[in-house]
């Protein structure tokens, strides 16, 4: 299946770098990447929504509800036609319709986090170099689904 991607860090995994004014690139055909420009969501989104092979889930750093609403114009419908996960929006992914599946980074471990590598710097103590993960909570709401058998797998 397809999965749409928003962020420019996602081309730098893969070894490309962004172009300034990038609609969609193929990633060893898997993956679509839309910019993450709030106000280009809807004009980036809406011919990948277009497309006869549009992807069966978008996931958006930025524009999660401006990519439903496009979609919503378009006669789609989500998640039945796509799904929609949304990183980091909680307030507005409630009141969005269909309410979005987000990936909530813990901010407040986060900050706890650097806090503590603040304090131990102006203490003048050394900060362990170490890499230190935060594990962000995935919360389901009503903006993703298992996506239907490709109509590849269907002929077959």
């Amino acid at each position: 299946q397809h999965i749409g991607f928003e962020p420019d860090q996602l081309l730098r995994l893969f070894g490309k770098q962004p172009e300034k004014n990038l609609v969609s690139a193929e990633l060893d055909g898997l993956l679509v990447v839309i910019q993450p420009q709030h106000d280009l969501a809807e004009i980036k989104s809406a011919p990948l929504l277009a497309a006869e092979d549009r992807p069966t889930a978008i996931f958006a750093v930025v524009g999660g509800s401006v990519i439903t609403a496009t979609a919503q114009r378009q006669g789609l419908r989500v998640p039945e036609d796509f799904s929609v996960l949304a990183y980091g929006v909680a307030p507005l992914a409630e009141i969005n319709d269909p309410a979005l599946t987000t990936i909530e980074p813990d901010f407040k471990r986060m900050i706890e986090l650097g806090m503590d590598m603040l304090k131990r710097r102006i203490a003048d103590q050394p900060i362990p170099q170490q890499v230190l993960y935060v594990t962000p909570k995935l919360i389901r709401r009503d903006s993703t689904a298992l996506c239907a058998p490709s109509k590849d797998a269907a002929s077959h």
